[in-house]
């Protein structure tokens, strides 16, 4: 039965599609969640609300190409995400607003504007089809394209490569700021950068996951990777291979189950894998830790008894 469903090509595309993004948003999302910023992709998904209502008038008025032209959503949101995600930067070092508010304050005024956009666009005419606009809350899978998966895979090549071609600037940047400072690194632009590879992976997700649950596409497979591995390197291979992972096995499940959407499935499929790899992983799990403290207790106790013995024999 699996066989038949996945020979149909809209179930392709489902599959495809969400495994290239489990893919890259696992392995651009270990340097947001290793910089403790995983909040910052919430903003960056939220805030693609308006990057959608802008590329929709840009296409309509600006182009003259259909106003869900899947090339310039990606450019505009990916605009609107890198202006979102420095806003958070750099706001509260010029006002004493704390990192959390400022999020909440870009997060609220970005989203809020694109809805308010969102809703104007619909009331008015326009010579495109406004059908699916609404998909990029919520997202829908079985709406993408072979187009749409290419111009996908083409962002998703370039934003992994710039990572791999900075990867040791980057490396520095996120593990040691005021190393790379007194190194000579240019470390505003290998943040841009970063950012920037950032919000593509987030972005091109948009259309078949949804801004409400793209966060746990870069969140989940990377902080399950870190109970497994030391290394960064390793680290970014297997978050990308867990995202790649979930992406097909929800895809899969939610075509078998019927009408259930590949987006909540693959979160699922994306919590299961956390939630194993804090209890089981060898050197990080749950169980492990409490084992380590129960036998750091008992040779504690030991060497005490040892200890209150050994002064019983002297006296």
């Amino acid at each position: 039965m699996i066989l038949e469903i996945l020979t149909q090509t809209v179930y392709q595309r489902v599959i495809v599609g969400s495994a290239l993004i489990g893919l890259s948003c696992g392995f651009l999302g270990c340097f947001t969640y290793l910089r403790r910023q995983s909040l910052v992709a919430d903003v960056i998904g939220h805030s693609s609300m308006l990057g959608v209502s802008l590329a929709f008038l840009a296409s309509v008025l600006l182009l003259g190409v259909d106003g869900r032209n899947m090339l310039v959503i990606v450019v505009m949101c990916g605009f609107v995400g890198v202006l979102a995600t420095l806003a958070t930067t750099w706001l509260p070092k010029g006002t004493r607003a704390g990192t959390d508010a400022a999020m909440a304050v870009v997060l609220a005024l970005t989203f809020g504007g694109g809805m308010a956009l969102l809703a104007e666009i619909r009331s008015r005419p326009f010579p495109s089809s406004k059908a699916g606009l609404e998909d990029y809350l919520f997202g829908n899978a079985t709406t993408l394209t072979w187009q749409d998966i290419r111009i996908n895979a083409v962002f998703a090549v370039v934003a992994i490569l710039v990572v791999l071609v900075f990867w040791n600037d980057i490396a520095l940047l996120v593990f040691d700021r005021d190393a790379a400072r007194v190194l000579g690194r240019s470390v505003r632009l290998v943040e841009v950068l970063l950012v920037g590879a950032t919000v593509v992976g987030i972005v091109i997700g948009l259309k078949s996951v949804g801004l409400v649950l793209v966060v746990a596409y870069v969140v989940l497979p990377s902080a399950a990777a870190r109970q497994w591995v030391d290394s960064l390197g390793a680290m970014a291979a297997l978050a990308g291979c867990f995202g790649l992972l979930s992406s097909v096995v929800g895809s899969v499940i939610s075509v078998v189950a019927g009408k259930v959407p590949s987006g909540p499935t693959t979160v699922l499929v994306l919590t299961a894998i956390m939630l194993v790899s804090l209890f089981l992983s060898p050197k990080r799990s749950v169980l492990m830790r409490a084992r380590r403290r129960h036998e750091a207790r008992d040779r504690l106790l030991a060497g005490v008894a040892s200890g209150a013995a050994g002064g019983k024999d002297a006296a």
